[in-house]
């Protein structure tokens, strides 16, 4: 379909597809679901203060 106010043939812009903004949309959920687990098990089987994490056996 082309813009019936521009005499150039200029098409009209049908927007952006909405699996697009549902796949952008996932996309964003997900990448907040990796940063929150990242974030919760980031302290499991570290010693924190760096200080005690010298006594640890080997």
């Amino acid at each position: 379909m082309y813009d019936r106010h521009d005499e150039r043939g200029v098409p009209i812009s049908s927007g952006i597809p909405p699996i697009v903004i549902i796949s952008a949309i996932i996309g964003l959920i997900m990448i907040a679901t990796i940063v929150t687990l990242v974030f919760s098990n980031s302290a499991f089987g570290h010693a924190w203060p760096s200080e005690q994490s010298t006594k640890l056996p080997l």
